[in-house]
């Protein structure tokens, strides 16, 4: 429901705040992300609440989602973060900059020789 919420958020020109905001929910806070509170989200941001809850509602975003999802399962990525670096190495939870900038620079190394 998340990811439909993020793509509605999306529709209105939103989508990476949206999106950035739930996983600061996931880390900060761990509980269940229910419509209200999406809704709530959505509102904070400055989104047309009622766009975004008929969006939401509707599920009409869920096929996009469904088709996301089984991209990345497809393509052995089965947990959020995971971040593909170089085509192969994965990166599966959340890092901190430090360790991105470590990684990309030893594939950009690796590359250069």
């Amino acid at each position: 429901l998340a990811a439909q919420a993020a793509e509605c958020a999306g529709d209105q020109g939103k989508f990476l705040p949206y999106h950035e905001r739930l996983y600061e929910h996931t880390l900060e806070e761990g509980s269940v992300l229910t419509p209200p509170l999406l809704t709530s989200y959505a509102g904070a941001l400055g989104l047309n609440s009622e766009l975004f809850e008929k969006c939401l509602k509707s599920e009409i975003k869920k096929p996009l989602v469904e088709r996301e999802r089984r991209k990345a399962l497809d393509a052995g990525i089965d947990a959020v973060p995971t971040v593909v670096l170089g085509g192969q190495k994965k990166l599966v939870g959340v890092f901190s900059k430090d360790v991105y900038t470590r990684e990309i620079n030893l594939l950009l190394d690796r590359e250069a020789s």
